[in-house]
């Protein structure tokens, strides 16, 4: 690869990941390679030398920031960061130069690139020294993140609207459990309903708000099982509240698929229509805000175990 007329030997790698240990490239076909890869790569690449030159860039710098490849090339580095950083972006190179490593920049950090138009967007990078016949150069690897930023926070909004609701519901109770049917969440409606208040339910089994009877006949395990295997079930019947007194209710539970393999669980007695609507209203942005965050996590998904959510 030709930079202002001089060769770079540079590793190979993969789009938005770099090579722990550089190492020089040994045939130009893998030369070739390393080309495409770099010209290709989804996101953008910057390579500066030690003086935070811009020495090369690859086509999607150019759609990233709205600059042409001329109009880069021997500029400071600077000239992609927001104003506000720029005067302590040199020693912040500084101290990455004397000790040079593959890395993220500004770990833990909200890092901002500028494009030529003077707006900004949200980025993360990702730097690998490379060692060359002339010298130490550093590779940037730019990932714009706006879209991933619009999803975290339109979840977020979800997640109090979610909350919202949940709270304000007082004819049903509403809580989580975890795969074993253990309560870990508990609403104020679950505590008008119930008569347990929250330190005194977290961490119990759900079936304890079933009758001696529909436990001896195994109804809470098969309630979970049935959900579990259709994705949905629902039954009418007596609950027991912290009193020993009981009152009839419509159970329905929805299984969903959940990363961490909790149970969600909805529970309350049968209620005006009204309310009913604000339960099932409930469950939809419930069931909205899980496939986003499945949907968010699809490139690093594993195998999933199931959820259950139960209301009453």
């Amino acid at each position: 690869m030709e930079i202002e007329g001089r060769h770079l030997k540079l590793p190979t790698f993969q789009p938005a990941t770099m090579s722990e240990t550089p190492r020089a490239l040994q045939s130009a076909q893998e030369q070739a390679l390393f080309e495409q890869l770099f010209e290709f790569s989804p996101d953008a690449i910057v390579v500066t030398d030690s003086e935070g030159r811009i020495t090369n860039l690859n086509a999607q710098v150019q759609r990233a920031f709205g600059y042409a490849r001329e109009e880069l090339i021997g500029k400071p580095v600077e000239t992609l960061i927001p104003k506000r950083f720029r005067s302590g972006h040199p020693n912040h190179r500084k101290s990455y130069n004397a000790q040079p490593s593959a890395r993220p920049m500004g770990a833990g950090l909200e890092l901002y690139g500028l494009r030529k138009n003077g707006s900004e967007f949200p980025v993360d990078i990702m730097l690998s020294p490379i060692e060359t016949a002339e010298g130490r150069v550093t590779v940037s690897v730019i990932r714009d993140i706006s879209e991933r930023e619009k999803a975290e926070e339109a979840l977020r909004q979800t997640e109090e609207r979610f909350h919202l609701l949940v709270e304000n519901i007082r004819d049903h109770a509403i809580f989580m459990m975890d795969v074993s049917g253990r309560v870990i969440s508990w609403n104020p409606g679950a505590e008008r309903l119930k008569g347990y208040r929250a330190d005194e339910i977290i961490g119990r089994s759900y079936s304890c708000f079933y009758t001696p009877e529909d436990i001896e006949r195994g109804i809470p395990e098969e309630s979970l099982r049935l959900a579990a295997a259709r994705g949905r079930f629902e039954r009418e019947g007596w609950r027991v509240r912290k009193d020993g007194s009981r009152f009839w209710a419509n159970a329905v539970i929805t299984s969903i698929r959940n990363k961490t393999g909790l149970h969600r669980a909805q529970e309350g007695r049968r209620s005006p229509s009204t309310q009913r609507r604000a339960v099932t209203c409930a469950l939809r942005v419930f069931s909205r805000r899980d496939h986003r965050q499945r949907s968010g996590r699809a490139n690093h998904a594993s195998e999933c175990a199931r959820g259950k959510h139960v209301r009453l």
